[in-house]
């Protein structure tokens, strides 16, 4: 069977009269510009504007395919896209299972919406319904244009054994920030799914003249479906150890905080020297709460506080910015809206964070109103 133009062969029409065109099979359509089988190999082959439609709702798009109707396998090439429920699958070349979508991608990218990872590989090889093998491969969750080459972040590997919502198993892996190598594992287990999981997160690096060598292990615990909290054991060479703890929550429909505190008992560095006037034993908490109590009534507290006037000069616990306020303040307000009406109330405290106390930081001079 030959024909031109575009073509559709349905699995529930028969065959054109005086053609030996058996069922393609019985649960997919294809439409293409141009058709031909072979009857005596039971060979499909399809070009130009290739679409094959499954019941299932699994659809494949590419330039070329060839395939055969007893094994329902077959390989496709120039711009190959499959699409189903789960995953969408790109590649220049694919080896296809008309039953269970792509077997082999090869220069292909595996785009999985529910555990929110984008996988590209040399080689992407389907092992089962939800694994696979990568090779030369990376991973992200960045939703970059297609054409970007200089990813946020990727992990990139020289092979991996993954498992779509759940873990890869990857070998020889770069750790990447716009595309600039910043950190070499030779082996690592890593979850490649955004739901919300317990475990430990990526390490944390620091080195600096002021406090040395900083290394953390932060530990996520999922505690609700509404409370996430962070566990980080940080060792700072010059200082010693550091504990944080970071709580993000939900309270009803539309109230939300954040917060946190961190702890260093006996700071070695304050306490060798004789000039700093303060506890060598240092402490920060915090606090972020946006609440609604009533109809147009909305609640809020913002909380900083900090053992000494030097916290924030020698971490970043509150933010970076708060390094060079002259005041460190903490507030609660309370508003309400209604029949056209608006008003607020508020409180704020403001600490001092000149230090030593009696000298200024800099050669401004500070008006309050």
């Amino acid at each position: 069977l030959h024909e031109a133009g575009a073509q559709e062969v349905e699995p529930t029409a028969p065959p054109p009269p005086g053609t030996a065109a058996p069922d393609p099979g019985p649960e997919f359509s294809l439409v293409a510009d141009e058709v031909t089988y072979d009857s005596e190999r039971d060979l499909y082959e399809a070009t130009g504007n290739v679409r094959i439609t499954q019941v299932g709702g699994r659809v494949l798009t590419t330039d070329w395919i060839i395939f055969s109707g007893a094994t329902r396998t077959g390989v496709a090439t120039g711009d190959v896209r499959v699409v189903d429920e789960q995953n969408t699958v790109l590649a220049e070349f694919a080896a296809v299972d008309l039953d269970s979508s792509v077997a082999i991608a090869v220069r292909g990218s595996l785009d999985n919406p529910t555990p929110g990872f984008t996988v590209r590989g040399e080689t992407i090889k389907r092992t089962g319904v939800d694994t696979f093998e990568i090779e030369k491969g990376s991973f992200t969750t960045c939703r970059c244009p297609p054409d970007s080459t200089r990813r946020p972040w990727e992990i990139e590997v020289a092979d991996a054994d993954l498992e779509l919502g759940g873990y890869a198993v990857g070998r020889h892996l770069w750790f990447k920030m716009f595309d600039v190598p910043v950190l070499y594992v030779p082996w690592l287990v890593f979850p490649v799914k955004t739901e919300r999981q317990t475990g430990f997160l990526m390490p944390s690096f620091a080195q600096s003249s002021r406090n040395g060598t900083e290394l953390g292990l932060p530990f996520f615990w999922a505690v609700s479906e509404s409370v996430n909290l962070t566990l980080e054991p940080q060792w700072i060479s010059r200082r010693g150890w550091k504990p944080t703890t970071n709580l993000e929550y939900l309270v009803g429909d539309d109230g939300q905080g954040r917060g946190g505190g961190s702890i260093l008992p006996g700071d070695r560095k304050v306490d060798g020297d004789e000039d700093l006037y303060f506890s060598e034993d240092r402490w920060a908490y915090w606090l972020r709460h946006d609440q609604p109590l009533a109809e147009g009534i909305r609640l809020g507290l913002d909380v900083n506080r900090v053992s000494d006037n030097e916290y924030p000069v020698d971490f970043r616990d509150l933010g970076s910015d708060v390094e060079h306020q002259r005041q460190l303040e903490s507030s609660g307000w309370i508003t309400a809206s209604g029949l056209g009406l608006y008003g607020d109330a508020a409180a704020s405290m403001s600490d001092d964070l000149q230090n030593p106390n009696d000298l200024d930081r800099d050669g401004y001079f500070l008006q309050m109103l």
